[in-house]
C-alpha cells in the first residue's frame, strides 16, 4: 500500500511538471520522491516496482555494524538490500555508527565500515549517509576519526585504504600526542573485538541494543592505563 500510494503521487507530480514545462517552454523540473525502507517498511514488496523517479532510502537499523554487510552476521540485511535493488533504480543508504542504547560508549564500526560501503555501492547505492553522534559538538570514542574516514572513503571507495587513513588522522589530528593516543585506540579496538566474541548476545554491533555500559566489561586497571595514555597525550 505504501509503495502503490507513492508511485501514484509521483505519477501525478511528474505529469504536472511535464504540463508546466510545455506551458512555459522551460526544461522539465527534475523531481524525485524518496521513501524509507525502515523497520516495518524494510520488507521488499511483491509484484510491484518503483517508478524510475521514486527513490528508496534503505535504513537497516537492525544490522550488526561491527561487521561488514558481507559478513554472515548480516545475511538478512544483505538480502534486503539485494531484493530492493531488483525493484528500484534509485536507491540510497542510511547507516549507523553509534550505539544509541549506550551513547557515550565506544562502538566499534571502524574497520568494518569500508567493506559495508563497498557492498552498498555494488548494490546500486547512489547516496550514503552514516549517522553518528550528530547531536554533539564534541563526539566521543574517536568520533572525529569516523567523520574523517567518511569524508575520505565516500568519495573514493575503490582506492581507499583504512589503515593509511587512520595513520594520517592520528598524525595530523593529535600531532605530538599521536603515539599514546594511537596506542589507546589500538587497544580499544582489540578490547571491543574481545567483547563482541565473548558476549555476542549483548555486544553484537546492534546500534539500538548493545549493552556495553556494564562494569564487568571494563576492568579498572585497563581503564586506568588508558587514562595514563591520555595524560601522556596532554
Amino acid at each position: 500500500a505504501y509503495l502503490k500510494f507513492v508511485n501514484e503521487v509521483d505519477s501525478r507530480v511528474q505529469a504536472y511538471l511535464e504540463e508546466q514545462a510545455s506551458l512555459t517552454g522551460k526544461p522539465k523540473r527534475e523531481f524525485n520522491i524518496c521513501i524509507f525502507a525502515y523497520k516495518l517498511t524494510e520488507t521488499v514488496p511483491i509484484n510491484i516496482v518503483c517508478n524510475d523517479t521514486v527513490g528508496v532510502i534503505i535504513a537497516p537499523i537492525y544490522a550488526k555494524y561491527n561487521r561488514s554487510f558481507y559478513n554472515e552476521a548480516n545475511i538478512k540485511t544483505a538480502s534486503v538490500i539485494s531484493e530492493w535493488s531488483k525493484i528500484c533504480k534509485n536507491l540510497h543508504r542510511w547507516l549507523y555508527e553509534t550505539n544509541y542504547a549506550e551513547l557515550l560508549y565506544p562502538f566499534d564500526t571502524f574497520d568494518a565500515t569500508l567493506e559495508t560501503y563497498r557492498f552498498c555501492r555494488i548494490n546500486n547505492a547512489r547516496v550514503m549517509y552514516n549517522e553518528g553522534q550528530y547531536m554533539h559538538k564534541n563526539v566521543t570514542a574517536f568520533g572525529r576519526l569516523k567523520e574523517y574516514f567518511n569524508s575520505k572513503a565516500l568519495f573514493n571507495l575503490a582506492e581507499c585504504n583504512f589503515s593509511k587513513l587512520v595513520d594520517d588522522f592520528f598524525i595530523h589530528y593529535f600531532k605530538d600526542a599521536a603515539a599514546p593516543m594511537r596506542q589507546y585506540f589500538d587497544e580499544l579496538q582489540v578490547w571491543m573485538k574481545y567483547l563482541h566474541e565473548t558476549y555476542p548476545a549483548k555486544v553484537s554491533g546492534d546500534c539500538t541494543q548493545d549493552q556495553t555500559g556494564t562494569k564487568e566489561y571494563w576492568p579498572r586497571e585497563m581503564l586506568n592505563n588508558w587514562l595514563r595514555l591520555i595524560e601522556q597525550g596532554y
